[in-house]
Order: C-alpha cells, then structure tokens, then sequence
C-alpha cells in the first residue's frame, strides 16, 4: 500500500488509552494476568506489565515502577513491532489499517485478525498472509463498518463489557469515523489526536459528537431553528384563533350599534311629528 498512516494511527490511539492506569478491575493492570492476583503493575499509554516485561525479555512482568517510567517512544516502537506489524498493517487498505490494529492493540492481534478473516471467507487461522490480504482487496468495499460491527460483538463477549461498555463502544464509535475517512482520502484526515482522559484505561475513547465538529454544529442549529419555528408556531395558534374570534365579535358588535342608531333615528322622527 502507498499509505503511510502510522503515526496518525498511533496519536490517535495513545489518546484513547491515556497514561498510567491501575485500575483493579483491569486484568492487563496484574502481573499475573488476573484480577487479584500478584501485584498491581499498571499499564501505560496501554502497555501492560506483562507486555513491557516480555518486549524488554524481563523474564517476568514489568512492576508498576518501571510501567510507570514508560517513555511514549519505546511505547510507539511496542506498537509497531508487535501489533502493527503482527496484523500486517502496512498491506492493509487505508482505514481498515487502523480498525485492524486498534483491535489488536486493545484485545491483542490472536482476537483482531480472525473476525477479519472470516469476513473476507478465509481460514480464521489468525495469520495475515498472502491469501487474506487477496481476499481483503477484493471484498474491501464496506469492510470497515463490517469489521467495527465484529469488534463491538467481540467485545461484548468477554469479561469487561459490563464494566467498560460505554467507553468501548465510544472508542469503536471513533475508530470506525476516523478508518472511514481515510479510506475516502490519499491524504491523512483532519482529526487532532485525542486528548488522554483521566480514569479507566479501558474508558479511553473520544466522544463521537466532536468527530465533524463543523457538521454536527451546522445540524444543531438548523434543529434549534426549527424548534425555534415550532413553538413559535404554536404560541401563534391561540393568538390566531383569538383574533378570528375577535373579527365576528366586532361585527356583531357593529350590527348591534347600527341597529340602536336606526332604533333612535325612527325615535328621533316619531317624536318631531308629535
């Protein structure tokens, strides 16, 4: 591919996991893996204890002081190596390059890459090799939103989704704008890098309203103009059916003056003949 997304990809996803978390809930946050235990070790820019100790051959989980002390170089270069390039990112059509690796960074390439395949009707044998790049390129239209919609699937079968729903759904929400406007594009789009969020990392994710701030602005106006008319409208209503009202009123009011007028003009006469 002649796209070279990747740092626009990683700025964005660095916004949505924010900086250091240890949180208990947060299985990736232990250095066993599992909640409650070992010790908590935390997680930085979205790199787990675990996953520093292995990218530095620690032979055992990173302890909170070294997750802490995580450069966002050597987070990128984490990135790159072993989730980027796991999922074959650099062969992958503009957009769904970033759906794809978002995936596997947050949920690990082993869970990201076989809902793509068998989207494409290969072998779900969790590779990215010749045969699913062949098949991607040929059943890419409308592949993104596919894929976004697997993910969300995914994600409300494991274990956090109870707790994480609203900000997994928001960050797949964004992920699924962002991927869908460069695949429309040859050049990166214009979309700042979210900034980090304080709370649960799994929470990191920009609010879709901000995504075409300029668009949903133009919309809210024209939907408050037409509230605007439509109360206008019915405040109006009365008003009109009063002054309706009014209209036969002063006629009968007129009729009744000419008749008292005509009553005393014979009155008037009767009374100069005698």
């Amino acid at each position: 591919m002649s796209h070279d997304n990747f740092d626009f990809v990683f700025g964005q996803l660095i916004g949505h996991e924010g900086k250091l978390s240890t949180d208990k809930a947060d299985r990736g946050n232990w250095t066993s893996g599992k909640i409650g235990v070992g010790e908590i070790c935390g997680s930085k820019y979205g790199v787990t204890g675990i996953t520093l100790g292995a990218f530095r051959r620690l032979g055992r989980s990173a302890n909170l002081a070294e997750v802490s002390a995580l450069e966002v170089d050597e987070a990128k270069l984490i990135f790159k190596k072993q989730y980027w390039n796991a999922v074959q990112a650099d062969r992958l059509p503009s957009g769904l390059d970033y759906a794809v690796s978002d995936f596997a960074y947050n949920s690990g390439a082993g869970n990201a890459i076989p809902p793509l395949q068998r989207l494409v009707g290969v072998a779900a044998d969790g590779s990215v090799g010749e045969i699913t790049l062949a098949a991607i390129a040929e059943r890419k239209a409308g592949l993104i939103d596919k894929y976004c919609d697997a993910r969300l699937t995914f994600l409300k079968s494991t274990y956090g989704w109870s707790k994480y729903k609203k900000g997994w759904t928001r960050r797949v929400a964004d992920v699924r704008a962002a991927s869908k406007r460069l695949a429309g594009s040859t050049r990166l789009p214009d979309v700042p890098s979210p900034p980090a969020m304080p709370g649960d990392r799994a929470d990191h994710a920009i609010d879709p309203k901000k995504t075409g701030q300029g668009r949903a602005g133009i919309m809210a106006g024209l939907g408050t103009f037409g509230t605007a008319a439509s109360d206008a409208a019915e405040k109006l209503a009365p008003q009109v059916e009063m002054l309706s009202s009014l209209k036969w009123l002063f006629l009968a009011l007129t009729l009744v003056s000419i008749g008292i007028g005509a009553y005393l003009t014979v009155a008037k006469m009767r009374e100069a003949e005698t």
